[in-house]
């Protein structure tokens, strides 16, 4: 977390007319007590970027220091902050979102919207290798179906 980036945040939010939007530093105050939420925004949050040193399609230290099952869990305590009907936007994640149970059992892709090829490296979960997307858009925005 980028104590620069929360504070100009916050600095734009003020501008908000409504005040609807809120800048909170789940360091220290946890999200769950102001949700839950319309839109739960996730840039970089599920992902590891590679070492120096260790090539990019080497995905072992990713899978040893952020397991699938992290992922998941990380993903079930966010689904808690959401509304039903809100939505979810996941970018540069090490894993696929739509390989979760989370996702098979409440959320839909919002076809429409996609996003660039994530920049970390992918991981198939089930073959426990590194998946090439090349340069193609791919779902990263979701709502929440119950």
């Amino acid at each position: 977390v980028a104590d620069k980036a929360i504070g100009a945040a916050s600095e734009k939010a003020q501008l908000e007319p409504d005040g609807k939007i809120t800048i909170i530093d789940g360091r220290i105050n946890s999200p769950k007590a102001y949700g839950p939420f319309d839109i739960v925004l996730a840039n970089s949050v599920f992902c590891i970027y590679g070492m120096r040193g260790v090539p990019y399609q080497d995905i072992t230290y990713v899978m040893e220091h952020f397991s699938f099952d992290t992922f998941q869990n990380m993903l079930s305590e966010i689904d808690s902050y959401l509304k039903v009907d809100g939505v979810l936007a996941i970018h540069n994640s090490n894993y696929n979102f739509m390989d979760t149970q989370l996702y098979v059992d409440k959320y839909e892709a919002i076809e429409s919207m996609k996003c660039p090829n994530h920049f970390v490296p992918r991981i198939d979960r089930l073959e426990k290798k590194f998946v090439d997307v090349g340069n193609v858009e791919m779902e990263c925005v979701y709502r929440k179906r119950r």
